[in-house]
C-alpha cells in the first residue's frame, strides 16, 4: 500500500527539485532524513505523535475543541498509521531515484518541445514519463 504513495510523493518531490528552485539542497536533505533515521527511532517518534494520553495528535484534537482519539487502539486506523509511517520514512528513496532519473533526460528534448508549442503537461506525458519509465 505505502509503495504506491512513496512512488507519486516520490516524484512530485523530485519533480519541482530537478528545477532550479531555492533552497534546493536543503529541501532534498530534509525529505531525504528520514530515511536515515533507524526504524526503532522512528516508531517511537510516531508513537508519541499518536499516543492517547499526551500524544501530538489529541493534544491538536482538544487544542481544535474536538475529542481525543484512540488512534493506536483502533484497529481501523493501525493500516493507515503503518502505511503513513512507512510512506513518510522511505519516499526519500523514491525522490532520489526520481530525481536521478530526470537528470539523466537531456534537456535538448524539453527545449525542442518548446519550440513546438507544448504544454508542461504535454511535456511530462510525452517526454518525462516515457524517458523515466
Amino acid at each position: 500500500g505505502s509503495t504506491v504513495f512513496q512512488t507519486v510523493i516520490g516524484l512530485l518531490y523530485a519533480l519541482p527539485l530537478n528545477q532550479s528552485i531555492k533552497l534546493k539542497a536543503f529541501t532534498r536533505t530534509i525529505v531525504y532524513l528520514p530515511v536515515i533515521i533507524s526504524p526503532l527511532i522512528m516508531g517511537y517518534i510516531w508513537y508519541f505523535f499518536f499516543a492517547y494520553q499526551g500524544g501530538a495528535l489529541n493534544d491538536l484534537l482538544i487544542f481544535l475543541g474536538f475529542e481525543p482519539i484512540n488512534a493506536l487502539g483502533n484497529a481501523s486506523f493501525n493500516p493507515w498509521i503503518i502505511v503513513l509511517v512507512n510512506t513518510y520514512q522511505f519516499v526519500g528513496i523514491a525522490m532520489i531515484i526520481y530525481l536521478a532519473g530526470l537528470q539523466s533526460i537531456s534537456k535538448d528534448y524539453y527545449e525542442a518541445a518548446v519550440i513546438d508549442g507544448a504544454s508542461a503537461f504535454a511535456q511530462f506525458k510525452k517526454i518525462t514519463l516515457p524517458l523515466l519509465a
